[in-house]
């Protein structure tokens, strides 16, 4: 062999030394392209636990007895001197009755009462006895009327607290008439306190009377810890009531709190993340990875199983029925649509 032939061989090798390596540089940069298009996802894998549920429901502060205080009827009031939430002793002002109208409408009561004894006597003497018993009555009524309205003058014409006690419902306002409801529920301070919120039938099903709970108020600088529930009891469909005696402390009635307790399911399941749970009518089922072979070597694909939930927390679902194992590798997130068969990259 000549210099020249080796020559020619020595750079056929090269050119196609170079080919090669020109060729795997492709492969691997078709390779990551590839892979860079698919989705990727992250999994995780079923584990059997329990179910942790967090209950949470805002709720007021209440006491056993509310006494109505009614004001004297017909009378137009000048001034309201309390507001929900004030604490009042026996004998404090509630409100002023306008003095102008009460001696005018004394004044017109006591006329009427001259005139209709006038009518009396004209009846007498015409011997028209029923008319006079009738009027007799209306006169009486009058009279007593008179008497209360002059008391309430002479007392200052104030409407005062009968009772010692926290201003839980004020039902009258200035300028208008008092009527023949009560103008004020006082809540009775020397009876217990209690706290009382909403919760939904599911979550009654994991509340029972006896079950401890912490409750929070004025943004949580108030801080009362395992409080006992009373009772819980359905007030409407769906809706239950939850009461909590309370122990003395700075709370006062009307104010709002928080109730919170997280309760353990009795049971263990077998539970997989909520965001891997997809949902499709009344079907709920997940994403699988599974792994097969492809022409770059080994490939990951989407397998879609159904599955059925049987209970759920904010976190967690309880499946049955659903052939998963703790060893199969079930999607959390893609960052992509994925449908069956699909090829899916992991990271």
């Amino acid at each position: 062999m000549d210099e020249k032939q080796i020559t020619l061989k020595t750079k056929a090798l090269k050119y196609f030394l170079r080919f090669l390596a020109v060729m795997l540089v492709l492969t691997f940069a078709s390779r990551a392209i590839y892979a860079y298009q698919l989705p990727r996802v992250s999994v995780t894998s079923m584990k059997h636990t329990t179910l942790n549920y967090q209950i949470k429901s805002n709720g007021t502060v209440q006491t056993t007895n509310e006494l109505p205080l009614y004001a004297v009827p017909e009378l137009r009031i000048a001034e309201v001197c309390v507001k929900n939430g004030d604490t009042v002793a026996e004998g404090d002002v509630l409100l002023k009755y306008d003095t102008t109208y009460l001696e005018e409408y004394i004044a017109k009561l006591s006329r009427q009462i001259e005139i209709d004894t006038l009518t009396r006597a004209d009846y007498y003497t015409a011997q028209a006895w029923n008319s006079a018993k009738i009027l007799t009555f209306q006169i009486e009524d009058k009279q007593k009327k008179l008497e209360t309205y002059q008391k309430l003058l002479d007392d200052g014409a104030v409407m005062t607290s009968t009772a010692n006690g926290m201003i839980c419902s004020v039902n009258v306002t200035a300028g208008n008439f008092t009527g023949e409801t009560a103008g004020f529920l006082i809540a009775d301070l020397s009876q217990d306190l209690y706290f009382t919120a909403e919760i939904t039938e599911e979550e009654s099903e994991l509340l029972f009377a006896g079950d401890l709970v912490n409750l929070s108020f004025r943004g949580g600088s108030i801080l009362l810890s395992d409080c006992e529930i009373q009772s819980v009891n359905k007030i409407s469909d769906g809706v239950y009531m939850v009461e909590i005696p309370l122990a003395p402390s700075e709370v006062t009635i009307g104010e709002i709190g928080q109730m919170s307790v997280k309760v353990m399911s009795d049971e263990r399941y077998d539970c997989i993340p909520l965001e891997a749970v997809h949902e499709k009518g009344d079907q709920h089922y997940v994403y699988l990875v599974e792994e097969s072979e492809g022409f770059l070597g080994t490939e990951y694909h989407i397998s879609v199983r159904n599955v059925v939930v049987t209970e759920q927390n904010d976190s967690y679902a309880a499946v049955q029925d659903s052939g998963l194992t703790s060893e199969d590798k079930i999607v959390i997130y893609t960052n992509k649509e994925l449908y069956e068969g699909q090829v899916v990259r992991m990271g």
